[in-house]
C-alpha cells in the first residue's frame, strides 16, 4: 500500500509491499474489485474517451500512466513523451476484466514538464501520463494508479480469496 500523494507531487513517499492475499489479517481483499486477466496476455481492457485499448496492464514500475489518446497535448520536445496540459485534466476510465468485472476510475493529468521545471524531475507525480510508445492498443497503469489505494496481484492458478489468478484487485 502507498499512501495518497498530493497533486503537485512530494519529494519522496514510503510504503510496503504485502505478499499474499488473504494468508494474513493485514492483507485481505476486503472490497477490492477483482479484475480478471487473460491467462494467454496478462491484460485486460480499458475503455476511455470512446477508445478500448485492449492490452492495458497494471505496473508498479513506470512512473506513470501511459496511453494514446488526442485529447491531451504532448509536451514539446525534450518532454515529449509525458502530455502537457494548460491545466490539470480529470478523465473518467472503466477497467474491464476477461471475468466481465468493470470498475470505474477517475485519471487526472497534469501537466508533464511542470515536475521538471519545479523539482528537478525527482519527485513523486500522481499527474504523470504520456502516450504509449509501443501500441496504440496499450494502457499501461503505472504508479499514479497504485497512490492511495491497495492493489493486489493474483499469480496465475494460484488460490486465493477472490479465485484463482490471474487477476488484479483494488
Amino acid at each position: 500500500m502507498l499512501p495518497a500523494v498530493s497533486p503537485s507531487g512530494q519529494t519522496s513517499l514510503t510504503g510496503q509491499p504485502l505478499f499474499g492475499i488473504g494468508t494474513q489479517s493485514n492483507n485481505g481483499l476486503g472490497n477490492a474489485q477483482v479484475i480478471g486477466l487473460s491467462p494467454s496476455s496478462g491484460t485486460f481492457t480499458t475503455a476511455l474517451n470512446g477508445t478500448n485499448y485492449s492490452r492495458s496492464i497494471v505496473d508498479s514500475g513506470s512512473n506513470g500512466l501511459f496511453f494514446q489518446t488526442r485529447v491531451l497535448p504532448v509536451c514539446a520536445s525534450r518532454n515529449n513523451l509525458y502530455y502537457c496540459p494548460a491545466s490539470t485534466q480529470q478523465l473518467s476510465a472503466m477497467i474491464e476484466g476477461v471475468n466481465g468485472t468493470n470498475s470505474a476510475v477517475s485519471i487526472d493529468v497534469g501537466n508533464g514538464a511542470e515536475p521538471e521545471q519545479n523539482r528537478g524531475g525527482n519527485s513523486v507525480v500522481p499527474l504523470l501520463a504520456g502516450p504509449a510508445c509501443v501500441s496504440s492498443a496499450i494502457f499501461v497503469w503505472g504508479m499514479p494508479f497504485f497512490y492511495g489505494r491497495n492493489v493486489y496481484a493474483a499469480v496465475e492458478q494460484q488460490s486465493t480469496p477472490g479465485g484463482a489468478g490471474p487477476y488484479i484487485a483494488y
